[in-house]
């Protein structure tokens, strides 16, 4: 697919294009293409960071024919959100230590049919999806950090060697604070938490892209306030004549993506299953029905006899039967003391201690695996208590490898932000 930008158009839509009726919406859009002399039959959607749920992990050595189905079952796990209802895409890129790393990229399934229903009812052919990234860059190497001030809120974009790492939209920006870094400090840090460790200490700069909007004000607050920020935040440098760039236009930049053979939405595959199929099937169903009939009827006989023997033998064996379930449950009830799982109360003491009494950061669900491998889901409504929560927990003898798993922004209705972190208890497993 050949790419090249001849030109960009603004076409404001009074409908919501994910949530109105394909008709109403498409009815807005011919008459904005119309006014703008656009007469394109093929699109493509920049899908918009606000609209993606994503996950990093890293993917085992797979034969190729398992390897659809690992990441499906990963979304499955991290993600809020079924196979059946979303549709993915999946960014690559390598790690060190010869591994392969990858972000997962969600969006809903209904609404790419809804968006792509609208298209069709304005007489356009929607040839794909991908998500909108504020700048291509397949052939960088090394980390690069993307910010964008839209009119309504902030976007990130994180890329290695060119591969999409994040694209995450930082909705708890208020657009109108007046472009503060101290604002925007925050939500950048949290995003670049979820980070793989092996990249984390690879940020230095961030660009920041808006087009011919001059922020040297905030630039210099940014990189004012840097000696205080601890290095957990890059240095903020302005992108020049952001405009005349074609790599900053999202549409493009997807494009560019699902050129390179990276980005594209897909669904879960499902096997065509042919009438003709269907009824060999069901024959075959029937005859299996018939013999397995007929083996139950024998085997039932069988053992009916064979009970009546037992009962007779069980009423021998009574006494003896009635000493072993003595010694049976006198084992059950000194079983604690022999428990190989982590020392519970200690496990659930150092995470008591390391959250706030406050109650702004708080567990959910606390789950161990494999007896020593930890993971706390909870939610947080204070970032500097969520920051010093981490703090507390790295610090601890008793917690290794401790990880980040997963952060999610609150919603207009929740402001806590969804957390997911991993760690392994080294303390109270007996050999």
């Amino acid at each position: 697919m050949s790419v090249s930008v001849t030109g960009t158009s603004h076409l404001p839509l009074k409908a919501d294009i994910a949530a109105d009726a394909p008709d109403v919406v498409a009815r807005g859009l011919r008459d904005q293409l119309r006014e703008q002399g656009i007469r394109e039959r093929k699109w493509l959607l920049a899908v918009p960071p606000a609209w993606l749920l994503s996950r990093q992990i890293v993917i085992p050595a797979l034969p190729p024919e398992d390897e659809e189905s690992f990441l499906w079952l990963q979304l499955e796990q991290g993600m809020p959100i079924t196979p059946d209802e979303a549709v993915l895409a999946v960014s690559r890129y390598a790690l060190p230590q010869d591994r392969q790393g990858a972000t997962l990229f969600a969006m809903g399934k209904a609404r790419l049919a809804h968006i792509t229903r609208v298209f069709g009812a304005a007489g356009l052919d929607l040839i794909g999806a991908a998500p909108g990234v504020l700048r291509a860059e397949r052939n960088a190497s090394g980390v690069g950090v993307v910010l964008s001030l839209q009119s309504d809120e902030a976007l990130l974009q994180v890329t290695f060697d060119g591969s999409l790492v994040i694209l995450r939209s930082l909705n708890t920006i208020d657009p109108g604070s007046g472009e503060s870094s101290s604002e925007l400090r925050l939500p950048v840090r949290l995003a670049l938490a979820g980070l793989p460790d092996d990249l984390r200490g690879d940020v230095t700069e961030m660009d920041l892209v808006d087009g011919p909007r001059d922020h040297t004000r905030l630039v210099t607050e940014w990189n004012g306030a840097l000696a205080d920020a601890a290095g957990d935040v890059p240095r903020m440098t302005q992108a020049n004549d952001a405009n005349d760039d074609p790599r900053l236009t999202p549409g493009a930049a997807a494009a560019m993506s699902l050129r390179d053979g990276a980005l594209g939405f897909f669904a879960p595959r499902r096997e065509p299953v042919r009438v003709s199929s269907v009824r060999v099937r069901l024959v075959r169903a029937a005859v299996l029905l018939v013999m397995i009939s007929l083996g139950c009827a024998v085997f039932v006989s069988v053992q009916l006899r064979r009970e009546a023997t037992l009962k007779r033998k069980l009423a021998v064996l009574a006494p003896t039967v009635a000493k072993v379930t003595d010694a049976h449950e006198q084992v059950t009830s000194l079983a604690p003391w022999f428990d190989r799982m982590p020392n519970s109360l200690a496990l659930l003491r150092l995470v008591a201690e390391s959250f706030p009494e406050q109650g702004t950061v708080w567990v959910n669900r606390l789950t161990v695996a494999d007896g020593t491998a930890v993971r706390l889901d909870g939610h947080a409504t204070d970032s500097k208590a969520w920051l010093a929560m981490q703090e507390t927990m790295r610090k601890s003898p008793n917690i290794g490898d401790f990880r980040v798993v997963q952060t999610r922004a609150g919603t207009a209705k929740s402001r806590a932000m969804a957390f997911a972190v991993s760690f392994t208890w080294l303390e109270g497993v007996r050999p």
